[in-house]
């Protein structure tokens, strides 16, 4: 499994999470964020991250990725480690990260275990999913399907589709839970919803086994064709599978159905989008009074996995 520093989809971490203060200098250097703007954005929080932990980890992050200043990943874990210790959630999510790749600082998984712990109860979602596929995988870590079940189901409560689908697998493998193909095609179909591809492909085999759910040759067709067009080579060779077996008939209800739900997935992502907007406003509102940072979706990392394979986290 490739584990991935954060890129620029991070910075989101730095002008929403709710820790923001109200300090008007931290407001100035959200806002030549948003125009990119990356000098003038390290010139207003460097003074603060002595100080503020929201600050800290925004300088730690600029530092990462070399924006606004030469890149320094040892500058960067220390400005970072700052905010993780003073109890910022996504600092501690980047931290780990940094400690997996042993960049900026010393490789150590047991610390970065510790930081996606303390993340994790925090009820930092990318930390749940990313102690997860530790404990699946066994990669640096002695493997353990009853740890890695626990926290994709946490994960689960907040919506993320790559804790879905990866509980989703276990289910259907029967590790760390009792195998049951009918739970697994429901986190599926929670995950695919979503429009994560590799759960429309795992949704899309089951629909054309029946595994799990009744055998529907329309709906393995757009799910698979669905996650076809996001390059998933299973959904692809399914799929030829699946358009040789349709009469013209169920070819016509399959197009049909397809349509729906691109459109049903869309609204998804835009109640989300909206939803999570609203949040960093509040939030902001909460803090400042001065409500002007818009919050950007976050991509996945995520590898291309199928069959019994799960997905990484967004490390």
């Amino acid at each position: 499994m490739k584990f991935i520093v954060p890129g620029l989809v991070s910075f989101a971490f730095v002008t929403s999470f709710a820790a923001t203060p109200a300090h008007a200098d931290f407001v100035k250097g959200q806002r030549a964020m948003e125009q990119r703007d990356y000098a003038t954005a390290m010139k207003e929080w460097r003074p603060l991250a002595d100080t503020e932990p929201a600050a800290a980890f925004a300088v730690g992050m600029l530092y990462l990725q070399g924006f606004g200043v030469k890149q320094d990943v040892v500058e960067a874990g220390r400005w970072i480690a700052k905010a993780a210790e003073k109890g910022v959630p996504k600092a501690q999510v980047v931290l780990a990260s940094l400690y997996i790749r042993g960049v900026g600082v010393d490789r150590n998984i047991e610390e970065a275990l510790k930081w996606y712990r303390k993340a994790a109860e925090q009820q930092e979602v990318d930390a749940q999913v990313n102690l997860g596929v530790l404990y699946a995988h066994g990669k640096n870590v002695p493997q353990d399907y009853l740890e890695a079940a626990k926290w994709f189901e946490r994960a689960t409560h907040a919506g993320n589709p790559v804790a879905q689908f990866n509980l989703g697998q276990l289910y259907r493998s029967g590790k760390g839970v009792e195998s049951d193909p009918e739970k697994a095609a429901r986190y599926y179909q929670l995950s695919a919803k979503q429009g994560y591809p590799l759960a429309q492909t795992a949704l899309g085999a089951a629909y054309l086994t029946g595994q799990g759910v009744k055998k529907d040759l329309v709906q393995a067709f757009v799910w698979n064709r669905l996650a076809a067009a996001r390059g998933i080579p299973l959904a692809r060779r399914n799929l030829d599978v699946v358009s040789g077996q349709l009469s013209p008939e169920q070819k016509r209800s399959a197009e049909q159905k397809l349509k729906t739900v691109r459109t049903e997935i869309e609204d998804v992502r835009k109640r989300k989008k909206e939803a999570l907007r609203a949040a960093v406003l509040r939030a902001q509102k909460k803090k400042s009074g001065k409500p002007k940072a818009d919050a950007k979706e976050e991509k996945s990392n995520a590898e291309p996995a199928v069959n019994d394979r799960l997905a990484p986290g967004n490390d």
